[in-house]
């Protein structure tokens, strides 16, 4: 077998795995399957598969696994990877936490174009997490994140725009590219937007809104839109009690 026809089977055998993983076939997602496929396409050369191997073991709370195959790919030129490496220093999940280290993997991934990198090129200059503030280099970062469709990009510039940090202050602004990181899943842009409508602080206060918004963001697990929420209700029914 030729290496283009290894390489064809390969990518056969990765297509195998993502349509099980994401249950393309059955309705049903089968991440065990996906495993089987997708070791089997590394087995065949195709290196790709290795940081499909990282999601999915990363899905399947086998973080030793997933830190294994994502430093493989990390290491075979795969930038997603490195993206991923970055997240668990940055989070200590199953490395111990480092930012340091997580920032220098979130660089090299940026450098290779990941659109999600930009999110974190931008929140370590717009946080000085590892020195000065840099509130202009955080724009320009969370700007090239939303051209790439990053969602948590568009959250950081439409904050960057209700604190006017790195931009002329424009809460109306804001809250565009809040509902925009909204619109493409950002679980944070619900708390953000729970906020704004909590406030009015660029757009009509507006309650019902705000519960909405925040509601939304705890069903997806946010526990800061879960106390933001009943703090909400509380006051209402403080209010009705009066």
């Amino acid at each position: 077998m030729t290496n283009e026809d290894r390489k064809d089977m390969g990518l056969k055998l990765a297509q195998k795995g993502i349509i099980a993983w994401k249950g393309l076939d059955t309705g049903t997602p089968d991440p065990d399957a996906a495993v089987l496929w997708y070791a089997r396409a590394v087995k065949m050369g195709y290196l790709p598969s290795m940081n499909s191997l990282g999601l999915v073991y990363l899905e399947k709370h086998n973080c030793e696994a997933a830190y294994y195959w994502f430093l493989e790919a990390a290491l075979a030129g795969n930038a997603d990877s490195l993206y991923q490496l970055g997240v668990l220093y940055y989070n200590g999940i199953y490395v111990r936490r480092d930012p340091e280290k997580a920032y220098r993997y979130f660089e090299s991934a940026y450098r290779k174009g990941v659109g999600k990198a930009c999110f974190y090129m931008g929140w370590y200059a717009e946080s000085g997490l590892l020195g000065k503030p840099d509130p202009n280099a955080a724009v320009r970062c969370y700007r090239e994140g939303v051209r790439k469709g990053c969602a948590a990009s568009a959250a950081g510039l439409g904050r960057c725009f209700r604190l006017g940090k790195g931009v002329p202050q424009n809460p109306e602004m804001g809250r565009e590219y809040t509902l925009l990181a909204y619109r493409w899943g950002s679980r944070e842009a619900c708390e953000d937007l729970g906020r704004i409508y909590e406030t009015g602080d660029g757009a009509e206060p507006d309650l019902r809104r705000a519960m909405g918004f925040y509601a939304e963001g705890a069903e997806k697990g946010s526990e800061s839109c879960a106390a933001a929420l009943e703090k909400l209700k509380q006051k209402g029914a403080g209010q009705n009690g009066r």
